[in-house]
């Protein structure tokens, strides 16, 4: 009966353990039938890719934050790994850029990648600072002004943005945007590295 009594708190114990270090979590969907991973390759392997970021994260100032973003997505997509190159939204909104990334870090959740990429520099001043712990994005694939891929993620436990969570949260979603899936399927990843 002692063994009983000691193995069920352990076993709770490990278990919330468990839960404390989860992966982030995204539902990842396509918006677009214009989106062809090849041709992102190949349109990709010549220019480099615009990425707008908006939000906060607490503790980092927002020239951080760009940085940190754009630095994380470097490597982590599906397939030829494009160049990155924080620019600003109002670079992205003149229309010259064929594919661009838009991430939008604590932000209002009912924003949708198709609003982010329409309108790009009109979601700068609405986000938060967020609590440290938790952190949610929202990142759009963009073809000129139409959301190719939408991804909204989110994870917790996050200490700062030097957290190897939230590089995953941002390496993930990077991923995700770039993956070839079955067009209009909304689908659940797991982000675990």
């Amino acid at each position: 009966m002692r063994t009983i009594r000691f193995a069920l708190p352990a076993t709770l114990a490990l278990a919330l353990a468990a839960c404390a270090q989860s992966p982030p979590t995204a539902v990842s969907e396509d918006l677009s039938s214009a989106f062809g991973p090849d041709d992102l390759a190949f349109r990709t392997s010549k220019n480099p890719v615009p990425v707008v970021v908006h939000g906060r994260v607490a503790g980092l100032d927002h020239k951080t934050l760009v940085q940190t973003v754009t630095n994380d997505m470097q490597g982590s997509t599906w397939g030829p790994d494009p160049r990155f190159v924080p620019t600003s939204s109002r670079m992205i909104s003149s229309g010259n850029n064929e594919y661009s990334i838009i991430m939008m870090v604590n932000g209002p959740q009912a924003i949708t990648a198709a609003q982010l990429c329409a309108e790009p520099t009109a979601r700068a001043g609405a986000v938060s600072a967020g609590a440290v712990g938790d952190v949610s994005l929202i990142g759009a694939l963009c073809r000129y002004d139409q959301a190719i891929t939408g991804v909204s993620a989110r994870t917790a436990n996050v200490q700062s943005a030097n957290d190897p969570a939230f590089h995953r949260l941002i390496a993930s979603t990077a991923n995700d945007l770039t993956s070839p899936r079955r067009m209009g399927t909304p689908q659940s990843l797991d982000t675990d590295d």
